[in-house]
């Protein structure tokens, strides 16, 4: 595990602490182990690359720290609480207001320009619609798009939609941003500068990043950097 780091806005301690994770899948009488004891501490305002061979388990380690899907055995905690011991209802609360999601796939509503897009979680929330177009224009702003708010995705280039895509996962300030091969899709030129936009969102905004990445360009622009390999990870 990482040394004990401190912050501002916790005591000594980790915001996420993976305990002796294990993931494992059948296929008729075929038992797919991806996760093997797993362990790993995560302080605010961390930014962590995770890298491996394809089909290592990083897009499901990811998914488990999003409680998008439960780990066979052991636990995740959260500030100290164990997040799959919550019902579905209290986990789906927690992904709301604790972690924003960005992925390889921007998956924007074409219907809806960019304004509306990073709106789209403040409305879902019960928030007045004045106050998520503010919030919404604010943080198109942070990400250097003020002027195409109006813009629907398919009047923007691939880097401008993964920028909206970045927005709209921190529009709701998420403490946690989980981000799945959020250069892939993009050309060198395009790909540096969603990678400057991440660092500086966590030095603005103090956000914790855990990305998957292939890049090794993007890895090294994390704090820290794990290889994810036989189930288990290893700092690089």
């Amino acid at each position: 595990m990482n040394e004990a780091r401190w912050d501002n806005k916790q005591s000594w301690g980790p915001l996420i602490r993976v305990v002796s994770l294990y993931k494992f899948f059948r296929n008729g009488e075929r038992e797919l182990r991806v996760l093997q004891g797993l362990s790993l501490d995560v302080y605010q305002g961390d930014t962590i690359a995770i890298m491996g061979e394809s089909g290592a388990g990083k897009s499901t380690l990811l998914q488990i720290l999003g409680t998008l899907e439960p780990p066979t055995e052991g636990q995740v905690l959260y500030r100290g609480e164990d997040l799959f011991a919550q019902n579905e209802r209290s986990l789906a609360d927690f992904r709301n207001r604790n972690i924003g999601f960005v992925f390889q796939f921007h998956h924007l509503l074409p219907e809806f320009n960019a304004l509306e897009n990073v709106m789209m979680p403040m409305l879902i929330r019960g928030h007045r619609k004045k106050n998520a177009a503010q919030a919404a224009s604010q943080i198109l702003n942070d990400v250097g798009l003020a002027d195409r708010i109006t813009h629907k995705p398919g009047e923007l280039s691939g880097g401008e939609q993964q920028r909206v895509a970045v927005a709209r996962a921190l529009v709701l300030e998420p403490e946690i941003l989980l981000a799945d091969e959020p250069t892939g899709n993009l050309d060198q030129n395009t790909g540096e500068g969603i990678e400057g936009l991440l660092v500086r969102m966590n030095e603005r905004r103090g956000v914790t990043i855990i990305l998957v990445t292939h890049k090794q360009r993007l890895a090294a622009r994390m704090k820290y950097l794990y290889n994810l390999a036989d189930g288990q990870l290893e700092a690089v």
